[in-house]
This record gives C-alpha cells, structure tokens and sequence, in this order.
C-alpha cells in the first residue's frame, strides 16, 4: 500500500495508518489508525475485509 505514503503535507501530518494481512486459515486484510480533525481532536479507524478459506494447490 504504498501509496499512504504519497498526498500533502496536511495529509502526511494529520494521518497514521497501520496495515496488515493475513492468508491462515482465511485471507484478511486490515487498515487501522488515527486522524487530527480541523479542531485539532484525533479520531480514529479500522476496516477489514475478510475473503474465503485459502487452500492448498
């Protein structure tokens, strides 16, 4: 995900995100983190997305 990286200097000093997957016993992949709304107070997110079982070739 390497484009959290990019955007404007507001964006890259208001946002932090951590991401993460995992393919056992069910792929999942997830963002989570912390924003700065324009009062200066932080809130907060996270989303996952879980797919179906991965098996074995």
């Amino acid at each position: 995900m390497r484009f959290i990286r990019r955007g404007s200097s507001t964006f890259q000093n208001n946002v932090m995100i951590k991401t993460g997957t995992l393919n056992q016993p069910f792929a999942v992949r997830a963002a989570a983190g912390y924003f700065r709304t324009a009062q200066g107070r932080w809130g907060y997110l996270a989303s996952w997305s879980m797919g179906t079982a991965v098996r074995p070739i």
